[in-house]
């Protein structure tokens, strides 16, 4: 929706020279003022301004001032709920070629402007009928508290301090929307309640999505109580946690965490895409005719969003049901106008995929204060939905978010993204799986499962490791020499690539030569185990072999997270075979045999 335009009276372009100077002047509470500077010259000697209506929209605008020449005018202002007219009739006329009206509207904004934790952000929608202005000027004054801005697009003409306050300048914008982040990072605490129901008469296992670590998010877990049975990174990147839940049976799971949000991918390591991330599913339906036509015609994540902001509104009223039924992308392509964002998402991807573009789902929550603008509702509950797509050249998933790029009237959120959206899942290789933790309520529900508030800051990520060692059996027996390392994370953060370094000073004694001790990731409290082989030169079995396993960063080995001292036993090197599975197996069937023809023989001797 436009911010902008001219009665349709008004006039038009090739009569007039227009210049406009919009100016928002924020302050610490992110309340803006706004104030438009129009200068009209006549081109004719016969035609001249007598009325100007500007539409807004924002509603709740307060304090309106227009004048002219210093001369306060009285306009006509009609609030239509989503929108503002602001007529303006002036009282005496200024005829004549190359004679110029200037006039100032001016009222307040609380709306264009949010501020969250440490994080100004200023959206400013794009302007219709751009092509009536020969010359547009925005300026944006801020704060100094917030500094110089950390993102914009588009850039700037101009940037400097000026009166207390950071100035902001765009010449020459055609109108195009404009988007102002000053603050890089956006941190969160978190407080999630998963209640795991078993209704059986038996022992169940079940899984959670745990909030992960993404190009653009990093998380530190306070606590996980009661801690799960196991965990694991899925292909998606997804954090499992896998429970065991007792028969008949609700257990509740309590998470709290924080989380930091950046504007600039992260430096740690996510699951490149895989084949399946271009295949066909439930809600992703590339097969469809219409859909693989536009795919081929649109071709790039650009296009596509553009096509969807182009085609598709948000369905704002309340005549869907409070479960409203997922549409998928071919019913989001016929039904337009009932969409929601997961039916944008769904469009999205399935277009993506269609064109040969790896691209999946996250599943979230968006803080909005405004939700007509930026609504934050997905399918009866108040999580949102945006779609990513992997960018080959950068090697990361970029989120996108067109159902707020079509609902903030052009507001870019493809080229930049935000530091509103916080990822609880991620559906890639499945299009509904896994569930995302937690639903947020509203803040009358004293049942919420998902609590989030802004925080101040991230603690410095702190190395804490815990090393047991294991020895392998087969049907009891313990192999000399074989052993399996198990790895505690003890900490809140996820740590990554991880390498294993070990050394000894036990002459004819080699430990793990066959093998390099990496681990891709550690989560939160999670336990790896990695296999570890030690032998002797010769036949001889020795005990407790003192072994330093020191955790180094495998990026350079360089920076040491811990050292501690473990003990082994060294067998011969042929046990190390037995550190084959299909060696095991051979072994336990052989053996398994053995007893068979034991027991045949003894029964023989008997008869």
């Amino acid at each position: 929706m436009p911010w902008l335009h001219h009665a349709p009276r008004a006039f038009a372009s090739e009569e007039f020279d227009t210049s406009l100077t919009t100016t928002y002047t924020v302050d610490q509470t992110g309340v803006t003022r706004v104030k438009h500077d129009f200068s009209i010259t006549n081109l004719t000697p016969t035609t001249f301004i007598k009325q100007y209506t500007l539409t807004t929209a924002y509603s709740n605008l307060t304090n309106f001032r227009i004048t002219e020449n210093g001369v306060q005018l009285e306009p006509t202002i009609t609030d239509e709920g989503n929108r503002t007219l602001i007529n303006i009739s002036f009282p005496r006329d200024i005829v004549g070629e190359g004679k110029t009206r200037n006039f100032q509207v001016e009222y307040t904004n609380p709306e264009l402007a949010m501020i969250g934790g440490k994080v100004l952000e200023v959206h400013i929608p794009e302007l219709s009928d751009s092509n009536l202005y020969d010359r547009h000027t925005v300026i944006i004054q801020t704060p100094l508290s917030f500094g110089e801005p950390a993102r914009s697009t588009p850039k700037p003409f101009e940037t400097k301090s000026i009166f207390g306050a950071f100035e902001t300048r765009f010449d020459n914008t055609d109108g195009s929307a404009i988007s102002v982040m000053y603050g890089s990072k956006q941190y969160y605490n978190l407080a999630v309640r998963y209640n795991l129901e078993n209704s059986t008469a038996s022992t169940a296992l079940t899984q959670l999505a745990l909030p992960p670590d993404t190009s653009f998010q990093r998380l530190y877990y306070h606590s996980l109580d009661p801690a799960p049975a196991n965990m694991k990174r899925d292909d998606d990147g997804n954090w499992i946690a896998t429970y065991e839940l007792p028969p008949n049976s609700v257990t509740p799971v309590h998470l709290t965490a924080l989380a930091e949000i950046s504007l600039d991918p992260l430096p740690y390591p996510v699951p490149a895409p895989k084949n399946q991330h271009t295949n066909k599913d439930e809600h992703w339906d590339t097969g469809n005719r219409q859909i693989s036509n536009l795919a081929k015609e649109l071709a790039t994540p650009e296009k596509i969003y553009d096509f969807l902001i182009g085609t598709l509104t948000y369905n704002t009223r309340d005549t869907f049901p409070e479960e409203k039924p997922r549409l998928g992308a071919v019913q989001a392509l016929s039904r337009p106008t009932e969409v929601l964002s997961q039916d944008y998402t769904d469009l999205f991807i399935a277009l993506s995929r269609a064109a040969g573009i790896p691209a999946r789902r996250a599943v979230g929550y968006a803080f909005s204060q405004n939700e007509a603008l930026r609504p934050n509702t997905s399918g009866g509950n108040n999580l949102h939905a945006w779609p990513e797509y992997y960018d080959q050249s950068r090697g990361i998933w970029v989120p996108i978010d067109p159902a707020w790029g079509d609902t903030t009237g052009g507001v870019d959120y493809f080229h930049q993204f935000d530091l509103r959206h916080l990822t609880l899942a991620i559906n890639g290789i499945s299009s509904t799986t896994p569930f995302p933790v937690g639903t947020y309520q509203s803040i009358e529900n004293e049942e919420n499962n998902l609590e989030i508030s802004f925080a101040e800051g991230l603690p410095e990520p702190t190395p804490s490791f815990g090393l047991m060692v294991e020895p392998i059996r087969v049907l009891g027996m313990r192999l000399p020499g074989l052993h399996n390392l198990k790895i505690t994370n003890q900490s809140g953060h996820a740590w990554y690539d991880i390498a294993v370094a070990l050394t000894h000073d036990y002459p004819g004694v080699t430990v793990n030569k066959r093998q390099s001790l990496r681990v891709p990731v550690l989560l939160p409290f999670q336990t790896v185990s990695v296999p570890l082989t030690a032998h002797t030169n010769d036949l001889s079995i020795k005990n407790n072999v003192e072994v330093t396993a020191a955790m180094l960063n495998s990026s350079d080995n360089s920076e040491i997270y811990a050292k501690e001292t473990i003990q082994l036993s060294a067998g011969p090197a042929a046990a190390g075979y037995f550190q084959n599975p299909q060696v095991l197996v051979g072994v336990g069937v052989g053996l398994a045999l053995l007893a068979i023809i034991a027991g045949s023989v003894l029964v023989f001797r008997r008869k």
